[in-house]
């Protein structure tokens, strides 16, 4: 009996260390997202200049970075700290409650990616900060309507 406890916590801290989880290295995450808000693979660059008015698309730079590096650091960011990892996962044929990344025999359990985008209290769960749909979308409206130019590009 100790045998199997003892083997089930050696795979336990394993898996949260260097799993499933751990499927792309943080700087390659980060060149996923940069690739893919290019123009031909997504319509941010045409959101920015059609329906926004910023002549420059993805070439903009807010406070020194352009959209391009805004989406492939928040790529990176949202695999700090390692857990957060765990919510990236939507099964669609699980019920939602159980449709997220599931290790272990169950052991250990990620909150399905459609209810984690919308989970306002993400930092409770895995620490790292709150950057929920909600918070997507407080952050959009103040960088539209906030008085000054620096409070909007902050």
């Amino acid at each position: 009996m100790i045998h199997t406890t003892a083997f089930l916590l050696l795979a336990l801290l394993l898996a949260l260390r260097c799993g499933a989880v751990d499927a792309y290295e943080r700087p390659t995450h980060e060149e996923i997202a940069r690739r893919a808000i290019q123009p031909g693979l997504s319509s941010v660059d045409q959101v920015l200049t059609g329906d926004l008015g910023i002549a420059s698309g993805i070439e903009q730079s807010f406070l020194g970075r352009t959209p391009v590096r805004l989406v492939g650091e928040g790529a990176r960011d949202e695999d700090a700290p390692s857990l957060r990892v765990l919510n990236h996962f939507h099964d669609p044929l699980r019920p939602w409650e159980n449709a997220g990344l599931d290790a272990l025999a169950g052991l250990v359990r990620g909150q399905s990616a459609v209810r984690w985008q919308q989970n306002p209290a993400q930092h409770d769960r895995t620490g790292g900060g709150n950057w929920s749909w909600q918070d997507a979308r407080r952050r959009y409206l103040a960088a539209l309507t906030a008085v000054t130019r620096s409070e909007r590009d902050r």
